[in-house]
């Protein structure tokens, strides 16, 4: 590929998720919201993390395109937190809002969700996300998580485990 093509794929809004929808097609999924888990939320069977450099417009573009569930992760990049504050604006209800947190002290779970909301520039997320557990969360963590849950500050609790 030359370089007047890559710069035309890095400036066509949207390309990239075009071709995740064909290859999706090719492989035997369709692109309708799903269910995910037992949370009532409806999902696309694709989400986006935050971790790999797409700009803010990237991701609004891919949500107009119908990608829903954005999952700001364990490097939390401020083009991503921007796209999400900027979808929350106007569309909050229509996206879901995933925010990980690795810690494995209680009492830290709480202040970083605080500093994710305010990057985010919204009350709430629809899942808080305790990362890389290949155990049970130990009952502290619990507690903070589901005090957070209590709180409205989120709305479901996922264990992600590696």
């Amino acid at each position: 590929m030359c370089n007047q093509d890559l710069d035309e794929e890095a400036t066509s809004s949207g390309r990239a998720v075009t071709q995740a929808f064909r290859y999706g097609e090719q492989m035997g999924f369709g692109w309708k919201k799903i269910p995910f888990g037992r949370t009532g939320l409806q999902v696309m069977p694709l989400a986006l993390g935050s971790s790999y450099g797409m700009t803010s417009g990237d991701i609004e573009g891919a949500f107009e395109r119908g990608i829903n569930f954005l999952f700001w992760g364990s490097r939390r990049k401020p083009e991503f937190g921007r796209a999400i504050a900027n979808i929350s604006r106007t569309r909050r209800e229509d996206l879901v809002v995933a925010v990980e947190t690795y810690t494995r002290a209680g009492m830290l779970m709480k202040p970083s969700l605080n500093c994710a909301l305010r990057e985010l520039q919204t009350d709430y997320v629809d899942v808080l996300t305790l990362g890389w557990w290949n155990d049970l969360p130990s009952r502290r963590i619990l507690d903070a998580a589901l005090a957070i849950k209590e709180s409205g500050k989120a709305k479901h609790i996922m264990v992600s485990c590696h």
